[in-house]
């Protein structure tokens, strides 16, 4: 069964700086990290209305990992 997921997320940085840092992969890879023998080797974003991302997670010493994806319904530049 499909359930649509809508996650929240406060960050106090200027909003522009905010924007760019969750849009670029080379970024996302720098911050999309859960622990610290983890990281997100690879990351697609194609932030528009029916774009779509890919990031992948992954222990440091490869044993573990997993991906999560999902497609862009509606976008609001800077909101």
């Amino acid at each position: 069964m499909k359930q649509d997921i809508t996650a929240t997320v406060l960050v106090e940085k200027p909003l522009q700086t905010v924007w760019e840092k969750w849009n670029y992969p080379e970024d996302i890879q720098r911050w999309n990290i859960p622990f610290e023998d983890w990281h997100c080797p690879f990351a697609e974003n194609d932030v528009r209305e029916g774009g779509q991302f890919f990031y992948r997670m992954e222990c440091l010493d490869g044993k573990e990992g997993f991906s999560y994806e999902g497609k862009y319904v509606t976008v609001i530049p800077y909101q």
